[in-house]
Order: C-alpha cells, then structure tokens, then sequence
C-alpha cells in the first residue's frame, strides 16, 4: 500500500527556457536554410526534452513501510527521527553544512526538503536529504508506516 507519492517534476519555467532555447537555436541557424534550422531546434528539443523529463521524473514514495527515492529503498523501521527543513534550511544541507555520511535526493528546483536519520549502522550513510513539496505528510507517511504506529 503507497502512504505517500510525489513526483519531482521540473517547473513549467524550465519547459519555457527550453523552447526559446530551441527558437534561438532555430533563429541562429535560419540563414543556413529552413531544413538545417528545423533540424537543429528539433534535436535540441529532443535532447532537452530526455533531459528534463528524466531529472523531473524522480519519484519520491512511502510504500509498504519503506521509503522510496533516487534507487534507495529504506525501511522505515531503520529510520531514526525526521526533520522538516524550511528553504533557508534545505539550501544549507544542499549545499555546505552536509557531509559525506549522507545519501541526497535533492532537486535544487523544490525549495524544501526532509532530513531523516538513518539509525541502521548496516546502512553506509547516517541521514537522507529529500527534496519535498510536501515535507509534513512525508513526514506523517514515514511515522504512519512505522511499526506499531496506528493506522
């Protein structure tokens, strides 16, 4: 059963970059004819469209008592607490006040994440940092597949 589900998808801004991207591309290359301008915004839509479809299409999810992000699966029953970051937050652990010691599912477009430990000594990492529109019901998620929490 999915507690929680949120896809990481880029903004709509970054889809309007794109397209004048591929104008300009078009636009510089228009002296060169109408095939080799058409050709050219073409291959640089597809290329930023694989891009940003898979940047933006990381998935964060609590299923079945395990959290779910990035390729990393951990059970919540190896979690230790869980902390919301606000924006000032998030962009500290993003980018000087981490470690090492951590795995990140960051998106530098989602201004907020949750921290949350990792209090299995097995696991090679001590905290999670994961990019979050949502931080309060991963949070409720997270503590809702815990063992013996009620449902």
């Amino acid at each position: 059963m999915t507690a929680y589900q949120e896809r990481l998808v880029v903004p709509v801004r970054w889809w309007l970059l794109a397209a004048a991207a591929c104008l300009a591309v078009a636009m510089t290359a228009a002296p060169l004819g109408t095939g080799p301008a058409l050709t050219a915004a073409a291959v640089l839509a597809v290329l930023l469209t694989a891009g940003l479809v898979s940047y933006g299409g990381a998935r964060l999810r609590v299923q079945d008592g395990v959290l779910i992000t990035e390729g990393l699966a951990v059970r919540v029953e190896r979690l230790g607490w869980v902390e919301i970051l606000d924006e000032d937050e998030a962009l500290e652990w993003r980018t000087f006040r981490a470690g090492p010691h951590a795995s990140f599912a960051l998106r530098a477009y989602i201004p907020t994440a949750v921290r949350v430990e990792v209090a299995d000594p097995s696991v090679p990492f001590r905290y999670l940092y994961v990019s979050t529109r949502h931080p309060l019901r991963v949070v409720r998620a997270i503590n809702a597949a815990r063992p013996g929490a009620r449902q």
